[in-house]
This record gives structure tokens, sequence and C-alpha cells, in this order.
């Protein structure tokens, strides 16, 4: 079998490792990584060295982290979708797996991939809450996705829910008993969590964390994290100062250290970088939660985030931790959501000191 991978995010690039781990161990596995994140090629070779990677060739293409300009965008997507489907044509895989089906380099190989092989499957990796919620992508207008298939291809189509494009036959999901109801017209399969904690045997994630300035014992030393939203969602830098402030007191009078993750897209962690107190420990924006996580499953006693995939994936993977979804944190919720979160046992909370209340 011929496998080819293709992720955006380090997320995805977990999952990747989970899913080529648990079904692909003796195929021909490509992973392909279009960076939408910072630290892209320090992840690329540190996995292109990994002892016991069930990834035979690891390639990176351009991404577009730190690209604002809309025109040269959109070329450097045309010009990776080029390159996307002459590899998997010229290599006619057997499965497409990918991070992200709604762009055009995802249908792009999944379409060739199955012109030029009809047995090629498509298979959706999660792209997190979006598989669980009822979010959904803004219609697009008919003559702006017309313009777009003549400039990529007239197999491309707008879609407003991930995983659901016409090019995808399967998704692998963490959790996919609680799957929206748009995928389960998919076949479905699960990821084991075995094969992501299993990674803690491989050298690469300590040495990518230490490339953030992060190793084991700071990580050991942290009693729960604050996943911190954009500052936006919270009236602006000053109200998420605050409530962070109320999080430390509450922390400094039970003898806890919390580490403290900005959104990775948000200038609050240079408002926060140089907080001087010894119960906290602010993180890296960029680093990837699930290696906290990975790092911390055997110390971490609680999680504090908003509605977001981060908490899905603390529970999937933090057997004892006490998982809190702060409402403080979301300008909307969305039910499904948060229907997903209670069937999890992901507790939902007002304000700063009732999720403190849940957490200790």
């Amino acid at each position: 079998m011929h496998n080819f991978f293709l992720a955006f995010t380090p997320y995805h690039v977990l999952l990747s490792c989970a899913v080529a781990l648990q079904e692909c161990t003796n195929d021909y596995n490509h992973l392909v990584i279009r960076p939408s994140f910072s630290h892209a090629q320090v992840l690329t070779s540190l996995l292109s060295n990994w002892q016991g990677s069930p990834f035979t060739k690891i390639s990176v293409i351009r991404g577009l982290h730190g690209v604002v300009n809309e025109g040269l965008r959109r070329l450097i997507l045309k010009m990776n979708t080029v390159k996307l489907t002459k590899m998997v044509m010229k290599e006619r895989v057997n499965k497409v797996y990918v991070g992200s089906d709604g762009s055009p380099e995802s249908q792009g190989a999944l379409y060739f991939a199955k012109s030029s092989n009809r047995e090629s499957k498509g298979i959706y990796i999660e792209d997190g809450s979006a598989a669980y919620s009822a979010a959904r992508f803004s219609e697009r207008k008919a003559w702006k996705e017309n313009v777009e298939k003549i400039f990529y291809g007239t197999w491309w189509e707008h879609i407003n829910i991930h995983g659901t494009s016409k090019w995808t036959d399967e998704a692998r999901l963490i959790y996919p008993r609680f799957a929206r109801p748009e995928l389960r017209t998919r076949v479905l399969k699960g990821i084991d969590r075995r094969k992501i904690l299993c990674l803690r045997k491989a050298k690469w994630p300590a040495e990518y964390l230490s490339t953030m300035g992060l190793n084991q014992v700071t990580l050991r030393s942290i009693d729960g994290l604050l996943l911190l939203p954009r500052s936006t969602l919270v009236g602006g830098i000053s109200n998420l100062v605050s409530i962070v402030d109320k999080f430390v007191y509450q922390a400094s009078k039970h003898h806890l250290t919390i580490g403290i993750k900005c959104h990775p897209r948000d200038v609050a962690q240079e408002f926060l970088a140089n907080w001087d107190n010894k119960h906290v420990q602010v993180l890296p924006s960029s680093v990837p939660v699930e290696l906290l996580y990975l790092y911390g499953s055997d110390n971490l006693r609680f999680v504090v985030a908003g509605g977001s995939t981060s908490l899905l994936t603390a529970r999937w993977l933090l057997s004892n931790a006490k998982i809190v979804c702060t409402l403080s944190f979301s300008k909307s919720l969305d039910n499904r959501l948060m229907g997903t979160f209670q069937k999890l046992g992901i507790k939902l909370s007002g304000s700063a000191e009732e999720t403190f209340g849940l957490m200790i």
C-alpha cells in the first residue's frame, strides 16, 4: 500500500503519526507538511531523523505562516496544488489522508489520486472541535467560487463543514461516536490514544519542545494549564490580563503553579511574558498543547480553556486531570459542542472563582 498524508498544523502532524502507526505500519507512507505554523523546518528535520518512524518519506512545501498578502497567498496555494497533484499522480497512492479537506491543495491531492488510481480512498483526519460542533463556514458567492474553480481547477468546491468534501470517503476521529451528523455518512474510525502516548518514547517531541525553551523538568513542575483565547474574545488585552490575574491569585492561595499559554495568533504573549510570580510559568504561544499533555500526563491536575479543541484533546490524553471549559473565554457557545463536553465529563463554569472551585 502507498499512502499520502497532508498536514497543515502540529495537530495534524501528531494525528498523522498516530494514524500511520495504527493502520499503515507496513506500508509506504509519505508525509507532506504544508505549515501554517512557526518552527516547521525544525519539526520536519526532527521527524526525518525519527528512529521507528512510520513514514518512509517526509517532505515540506511552502506554507502560509506570516504571509498576509492575499494575492501571494493564492499564488502559493496554486503552486502547492500543482506540486501535490504531480506527487500523488506519480506515486499512484492508495489512500490520501488530509488534515483539512477544504483547501485547494487537499482537494487537488484527493481528486488526482482518484484520477490516477480508481481504488484510491480519500480520508479526512479531524481538524479539532469542528468535527463535533455545529460550526459552518460562510457561504461563498457563486461568482467567486467560479473564479476560484478557474484558478485552482474545476474539481475544487467550497465546503461549509470540514470533512464533507465530495472527494473524502472516510474520516479518522478521536471521538467517532460523537461526530457531528454531517460526518456520519462517511466511514468513521477512531484514533488510538495509545499511539500518541507512545511518542514519549521517541526523542523528537522532547527535542522539539527544547527548541522553544521547554524541558521535561519545567513541564513536570506545572500543576495545571490555563489556555487563553484570543484577547478580542474577552474585550481586549486589559480584560484578558485581569482574568489571568484572578487565576494567578487563586493559584497562589493554593500553592499551585499554573502554566499559561496564549493563543498563537494573539499579541497577549508580550504582555504576559514577564509575569513576575513564582506560581506562573508563561509558555511559548507556538508550542502544540498536545505535546504539553504528552509530558504532563502524570502530573497535570487541571486544564482550563474556552470552547476549543484543546479541551477535547486534554480529555483524550489526560486520564486523571480535571478539564474545565470557562464560559468567560467565549463570546458565544456552540450548543452541540457544549453537549459533547458534558458527555465527556468536561465541566462548564462561569467566573474564575467558580472555575477554580472545579479545579481543586
